[in-house]
């Protein structure tokens, strides 16, 4: 977790939170990217209130106990995005806007149930989107891009040739060595 920090210290492009609730206001998961609510003890009402205060509207943006937050109701979800009191609405839109894109570029609809049948591509799909708080990308076709490569275990040549070069540094073996002449592993 990364420590609050001054409006000046930190990225203007962060977040404080991303977290997804079912139709009645209970986690299915959530991300807090900064230390005010280090356990679930502090998350918990936070969560709580903001279900509260939100399920009745949908796409909007609210300032609440200083927090910007963005959420939408997708399906019979709650996405939100919680960011610090002066973060810029339109960037945690966009993130927003990215998260649920995605999320339905990956899983085709974005409801408790596929949800959770597909944990981890979610995971994913948040993790390559949000890190430590830092909006990574907003470009759901990009996203998708990165989850379905880490899906595949697909490796880039250059991954290989890096791996290559780092093996013969570190083992004094080169590409020779483990292929052989014919260029298959021995």
């Amino acid at each position: 977790m990364t420590r609050s920090l001054a409006p000046s210290a930190r990225s203007l492009l962060s977040a404080r939170a991303v977290f997804i609730l079912d139709s009645e206001g209970s986690r299915l998961i959530a991300k807090y990217y900064s230390d005010d609510y280090p356990t679930l003890k502090e998350q918990k009402p936070l969560e709580t209130a903001l279900f509260a205060k939100t399920k009745k509207g949908n796409d909007e943006v609210i300032l609440f106990d200083s927090h910007v937050v963005v959420y939408r109701k997708s399906g019979d979800v709650y996405l939100y995005v919680v960011g610090y009191e002066d973060e810029n609405e339109l960037v945690l839109g966009y993130l927003l806007s990215a998260l649920n894109e995605s999320l339905n570029l990956a899983l085709g609809q974005v409801d408790k149930q596929t949800i959770m049948q597909n944990y981890d591509q979610v995971v994913l799909v948040l993790d390559e989107t949000v890190d430590n708080g830092i909006i990574l990308d907003s470009n759901p076709h990009d996203i998708i891009s990165r989850v379905t490569k880490h899906e595949t275990g697909e490796v880039s040549d250059e991954a290989l040739m890096t791996a290559l070069r780092i093996a013969e540094e570190q083992f004094g073996m080169r590409p020779r060595d483990i292929f052989g002449r014919s260029g298959f592993l021995l």
